[in-house]
């Protein structure tokens, strides 16, 4: 996905989010996220977005982020509401933007105002799908942006969890092959950094996660069942991966 791609991704994101949010009850306890209910939920996301602001006009750090800011009344209708008109702040400031400007983010490697749409992407996609499990309704996103989303959780969250000394429990490779687009990762063996590398070479591959890409993103954040991913061949291999710590 380029650029554009991200921003009209953040674009429908912002929106399903919002209309997720409007029918759903603010104090339904999100069970992927337990100490939250839907309206802390939908605080976290406008702090979020707030914060990805304030990097866009030169804030550094994580100490940029500030969650502080006044709540409106508290009914579905009105977060919402308050919910799109920050989502689409964002998206405007994010479009306004030369993705290569320089902008600093948590991935230690791509300090340019690129990085955060498909962020913000990624960080709406999987917060939609709280949301609407805590509201009891379905959520999928298309298989570009699912496949988008595992991507980068296996090539920008990977390293940067591995320098916190976080590895994934992998004891031989396993390749991750969504049904429904043509992309494949196998994923290798932490190596003396605890990082697990990434290959589009299948060889040597003991076990394959395979199904709907949207699936496979969803439980791969902890978000589904690993029951909906189909495992082949070694399965005791890739069932220790996917108990083990992949994501923050």
């Amino acid at each position: 996905m380029d650029n554009a791609a991200y921003l009209a991704a953040v674009q429908r994101a912002v929106g399903r989010f919002a209309d997720v949010t409007g029918s759903a009850d603010l104090d339904a306890r999100v069970p992927t996220c337990p100490d939250w209910d839907v309206a802390a939920l939908v605080g976290h996301v406008v702090g979020i977005h707030t914060w990805v602001r304030t990097l866009l006009d030169g804030a550094e750090g994580f100490g940029a982020f500030d969650d502080s800011f006044e709540r409106p009344e508290r009914s579905p209708a009105t977060f919402a509401a308050w919910y799109r008109e920050i989502g689409e702040a964002m998206l405007a400031d994010l479009s306004a933007r030369d993705p290569g400007d320089p902008c600093w983010n948590f991935s230690g490697t791509n300090q340019t105002v690129g990085f955060w749409p498909r962020r913000q992407m990624n960080e709406i996609n999987v917060h939609a799908f709280d949301a609407a499990l805590a509201a009891r309704s379905e959520f999928a996103v298309q298989p570009l942006e699912a496949a988008d989303g595992i991507d980068e959780m296996l090539l920008m969250f990977g390293p940067r969890l591995a320098l916190r000394g976080i590895a994934p429990t992998l004891t031989a490779p396993i390749t991750i092959s969504p049904s429904d687009i043509d992309v494949s990762w196998t994923v290798l063996p932490p190596g003396d950094r605890g990082y697990a590398a990434v290959t589009d070479d299948s060889t040597g591959s003991v076990a394959t996660l395979r199904g709907p890409a949207s699936d496979i993103y969803f439980a791969m954040w902890n978000r589904l069942p690993y029951d909906r991913i189909t495992i082949t061949g070694d399965t005791d291999v890739a069932a220790a991966y996917l108990a083990s710590r992949r994501v923050p």
